[in-house]
């Protein structure tokens, strides 16, 4: 019963700034903005997954409503990053690679969407015990976007396995 008005009141919540679907900054800025609101106590992390699968929902919504959206990647790696947050790691898996492999590399590339998929990508690896594949996957990162002038050729040290 808890748990049920939990997620209906998120829902209600995410419908009430929400009548049209938003674009992929909208819909992370209003989440940030109600778990801002969240209080601390014991029902804290059910009430922050119960927001993140309203927001999943309402990238799914956004998606579906604007299929050509210019956010598009933006958007997934979003719901990716909130499929993890909500412990839904058997979705974001499969979805880590596929989305990186859209990522735009070089100098004009893309870092804003290819930081969290290589990080949570690194992570999942690591947590398997593949160290090796982990490495190649940064040094893949690495040579992607070698050139990009926010990296200039010198990668953050929390970058390395």
């Amino acid at each position: 019963m808890k748990k049920t008005l939990i997620a209906l009141l998120a829902v209600i919540t995410l419908s009430a700034h929400a009548e049209a679907p938003k674009s992929a900054e909208g819909i992370e800025a209003s989440l940030r903005e109600q778990l801002g609101k969240l209080e601390r106590g014991p029902d804290a992390q059910e009430k922050a997954d119960t927001l993140f699968k309203a927001a999943i929902t309402e990238i799914d919504d956004y998606l579906q409503a604007n299929p050509e959206a210019k956010d598009k990647l933006s958007a997934q790696t979003l719901q990716v990053q909130l499929y993890n947050a909500s412990g839904q790691d058997a979705k974001a898996g499969p979805m880590l690679v596929e989305l990186y492999k859209q990522v735009p590399r070089g100098k004009e590339g893309d870092l804003k969407n290819a930081i969290p998929l290589v990080a949570l990508q690194t992570h999942s690896l690591l947590a398997k015990g593949e160290k090796k594949a982990a490495t190649a996957l940064l040094d893949g990162f690495e040579k992607d976007f070698a050139e990009h002038p926010d990296w200039a050729g010198k990668p953050p040290r929390c970058c390395k396995a």
